[in-house]
């Protein structure tokens, strides 16, 4: 069963306890991040002098073993809504860091401005299209700018979910977000949303308003190694088999020795699917899970039976190139503050390692000090250039601005 849950909040008219005369449009933003048991006063006073109306709060796993912890942070600012997800990894600022809650605070000054969101439930990974749907039907189509999603990170079909999300949004909106994180284990996430912290959670947070400038992309950095191989036999997200054969034991001869720490091992090498006339596509799928007995292997989104899939690698340089890629693939937002939510999968933490901060270093360098940012290591990103192109990704920096147009209603 799937249930939903829509809220509707005008940014502009909730209250803020202070007393200002009328000004143009101007955002308030603020990042910053929470280690267990410290810091906690300080980084309440951060949000609280952003004024926010919106909170996003992405947390390690213990954070949410015990969610009264959340319920105290989220209590220091009543007037805001606040969202999140468990990690397999923080970003705030510059930093990257395990254990911590990364805050990234939101207020939007104009008046037409508005947010509406709605969740729904996802018991499997067969419920991903009615759940996209539901969550799609929850908020309102007319006059929306951007939709903000975040899903479970296992047992789900993220293609499957933008399916079913993009047969009920409006065309001329746009789509980014992503799937939670459960530091690399695959065995479960959080998602947590004004109502609470549910395990198999997805939410959609819809944004409203013209003054508003909410844009989305994502870059990848990594490249091919080995022939592309033909998945003869695939069904949704799980494969079968690659030229006729075990898909599972393709793929560990390629592994060699990195086979015998599947699954977490994938997440080094991950699949660019192609076209069934092996032209590249630019999506990357990890594999979530393997199969001893029936040789297959799970993916985080579809892949298309007849297609051709390509094994693929990257150095720390690459990977730290193509973040701050993304980060001007946004393009010129102008002056004053922004807002820039990053989701980056977690096989790419891996392949940095101690280097991992090069990633966020990167986005600050190409965005500037009026940015405020933060974000979580995810199990799949969710990015495109209009809703049409947009796709489930995997193994990319996933970069979402958020501004106001400088002298907007």
């Amino acid at each position: 069963m799937l249930s939903e849950q829509a809220t509707n909040y005008n940014l502009a008219t909730m209250p803020s306890g202070i007393d200002e005369p009328p000004r143009k449009a101007c955002m308030r933003c603020a990042s910053t991040s929470i280690k267990a048991g410290h810091n906690i006063a300080a980084a309440n006073a951060v949000i609280s002098d952003a004024r926010p109306q919106l909170v996003f709060m992405f947390a390690a796993l213990e954070w949410f073993k015990d969610p009264v912890a959340l319920t105290q942070v989220a209590d220091a600012w009543p007037q805001a809504l606040c969202f999140g997800c468990s990690t397999a990894g923080e970003i705030s600022g510059t930093a990257v860091d395990d254990g911590t809650l990364s805050l990234l605070a939101i207020g939007f000054d104009s008046p037409d401005a508005r947010i509406e969101w709605s969740k729904a439930e996802v018991p499997g990974g067969r419920d991903s299209y009615s759940a996209g749907a539901a969550l799609a039907g929850g908020i309102p189509a007319e006059g929306l700018r951007h939709a903000l999603v975040i899903a479970p990170g296992t047992d789900l079909n993220g293609s499957a979910l933008i399916d079913g999300l993009r047969s009920v949004l409006p065309d001329d909106c746009t789509l980014s977000g992503g799937l939670a994180g459960d530091a690399g284990t695959f065995a479960g996430t959080y998602q947590l949303t004004p109502a609470g912290v549910g395990a198999r959670t997805a939410f959609i947070i819809g944004f409203y308003g013209r003054s508003l400038d909410i844009r989305g992309a994502c870059e990848g950095g990594w490249k091919p190694f080995g022939p592309a191989r033909k998945a003869t036999r695939a069904k949704g997200n799980v494969l079968y088999e690659l030229d006729g054969e075990p898909a599972l034991a393709i793929y560990k001869k390629y592994l060699g020795d990195y086979a015998a720490d599947l699954p977490g091992s994938a997440l080094l090498f991950p699949f660019e699917t192609r076209s069934a006339l092996r032209e590249r596509t630019g999506i990357l799928r990890t594999i979530l899970a393997i199969d001893e007995v029936q040789g297959s292997l799970t993916f985080a989104g579809s892949i298309e039976e007849g297609g051709y899939l390509t094994l693929m690698h990257a150095s720390t340089d690459s990977l730290a190139l193509a973040a701050m890629g993304a980060a001007r693939s946004l393009g010129d937002s102008g002056a004053g503050p922004k807002a820039l939510l990053a989701i980056s999968c977690v096989g790419r933490k891996l392949v940095m390692g101690a280097r991992t901060e090069e990633e966020a270093e990167g986005l600050a360098d190409v965005m500037g000090p009026q940015t405020a940012i933060a974000g979580f290591y995810s199990n799949g990103e969710i990015c495109g250039e209009d809703l049409k192109a947009c796709s489930l990704h995997n193994q990319t920096m996933t970069v979402t601005i958020f501004g106001e147009i400088p002298g907007g209603p």
